[in-house]
């Protein structure tokens, strides 16, 4: 000890110098590549595995359907320090794009300030933040997925850990039914099990949330699973998606969520019409999937004949009234809407008029949720953001690439399939949400990276024969 205070009087440079890399150390960690992709990976896997916890929770105003406490999670401590570094060097990515980059971001930023606007006349100012703050992690999230993703690598890694959340969330979901995994409670992670008393039958809701919000994440995550099997990808990430394909299937029959298979339905169907004159589906490929669906309904044949055909006492009338007390609110507040998150507790003067006995809750349609909380252009701004990101997977569908056109078809599928479940449900938790903001912004960043010659190039209309295709291997 007494020599290493020696050397230290001897060489105060040294010393100095040992200082100011212990103070700068963490600074270089943030800088740091593979933390930057460990951020990444555990941001898209808290999607379904919501590691968080609700400050100032309010039972009542989430029994009613609204976001009910300030959430904090693995995401909002990830956010920062994915941010750091570009805080700490702003030219770390070109100038030149800054254009693009805000132009990608219009329609979310007006969403954003609207939704802040709608403050000003919210019947309850906290819970109204409570969502708010939601909405600007996922703006964030949004804007380092559309900006700072530069290469297929960093696409990949946000790919294959999608993937990875399916096969592990969907063998959550299987084990769940089948009594091999118990209830889990911990650091905000909980699974979720519903019994349909009408029905019968146990829906499972594994980690993400209720049976319903599972059923949305599931049919957006397949969707994009069938967008990765037709890319020009490794083996490993076929194999990938082919097993999340397969156990995300089963676990989506298990939630026995009806909205959830309309809406994998329509992506299904948005995938196979779009792609059938541009891609040589695999007939191994197809011939499987089409035997997975005919073994599924064997097996499940009655459970889902139970669920479409049982009598659900009124359950979908239920939510008629409510979408008539929507209008009535939107036409008394077609501006500024009644104040973001705060739908719950404005209906109630409206009771009185015709809506006593009903069944009260937010509405069951996410349009009309944002139209009567923020006004005619907050739902306008939503609209805008939906339609562009669907605009710019088509942008980079017609420009072909092996890699980057299947999976913005995928995306595309995703997308088309959810904005169809928004009409019979409010997806206002965390995981739905992220996951269509992380879809949106992976949708950006590979519509700016089309504009390299070396990452996309035009197709021929019509064209059969590619020469990428010839370096295909052959599945026929």
């Amino acid at each position: 000890m007494l020599q290493v205070i020696r050397r230290t009087a001897l060489f105060p440079g040294a010393a100095l110098g040992a200082f100011i890399i212990a103070l700068f150390a963490p600074l270089a960690a943030l800088n740091s590549q593979r933390l930057r992709r460990i951020l990444l990976a555990i941001t898209v896997l808290n999607i379904p595995f919501p590691v968080e916890v609700h400050l100032g929770f309010r039972e009542e105003v989430g029994a009613l359907g609204s976001v009910s406490g300030f959430q904090i999670s693995l995401t909002t401590i990830a956010l920062p320090l994915l941010y750091a570094p570009l805080l700490l060097n702003p030219r770390r990515y070109p100038p030149g794009d800054a254009q693009r980059h805000i132009q990608t971001s219009i329609p979310l930023c007006l969403y954003l300030l609207i939704s802040v606007v709608s403050l000003t006349v919210a019947h309850d100012f906290t819970i109204g933040v409570y969502e708010i703050f939601v909405l600007f992690q996922m703006f964030l999230l949004y804007l380092y997925i559309a900006n700072c993703i530069t290469s297929r690598d960093d696409v990949l890694l946000i790919v294959r850990f999608l993937l990875i959340g399916l096969v592990l969330e969907s063998s959550f979901i299987i084990g769940q039914a089948m009594g091999l995994v118990g209830d889990i409670d911990a650091l905000g992670v909980k699974t979720r099990f519903d019994q349909d008393i009408l029905s019968g039958l146990s829906r499972a809701g594994g980690t993400v949330g209720s049976p319903n919000e599972t059923g949305g994440y599931l049919s957006m995550v397949l969707a994009l699973a069938m967008g990765v099997l037709l890319a020009r990808v490794r083996r490993i990430y076929t194999y990938l998606g082919a097993a999340g394909l397969l156990l995300g299937t089963v676990a989506l029959v298990l939630t026995f969520t009806r909205g959830g298979w309309i809406a994998f339905l329509v992506s299904l169907a948005t995938l196979f019409l779009l792609a059938r004159h541009r891609i040589r589906i695999p007939r191994r490929g197809f011939v499987g999937l089409a035997l997975t669906a005919a073994l599924l309904i064997a097996q499940f044949s009655s459970a889902i004949e139970t669920r479409l055909a049982t009598d659900d006492a009124g359950s979908a009338y239920s939510r008629v009234p409510l979408m008539k007390l929507a209008a009535l609110m939107i036409q008394d507040h077609p501006l500024l809407g009644v104040g973001v998150n705060n739908f719950a507790l404005s209906m109630q003067p409206y009771v009185s008029q015709g809506f006593s006995g009903e069944w009260l809750y937010t509405v069951h349609n996410k349009y009309l949720v944002v139209w009567t909380e923020i006004g005619t252009f907050g739902f306008l701004a939503f609209l805008c953001f939906l339609t562009s990101a669907l605009r710019r997977g088509w942008n980079c569908w017609k420009r072909w690439d092996s890699f980057f056109s299947p999976l913005a078809l995928g995306c595309v599928a995703a997308l088309m399939g959810h904005m169809v479940h928004m009409l019979v449900d409010t997806f206002r938790g965390r995981p739905t949400v992220q996951l269509v903001w992380l879809i949106a912004g992976v949708l950006a960043a590979v519509e700016r990276m089309r504009a390299k010659p070396e990452d996309f190039r035009e197709l021929n209309r019509g064209a059969v024969a590619d020469k990428q295709w010839q370096n295909w291997p052959s599945y026929s």
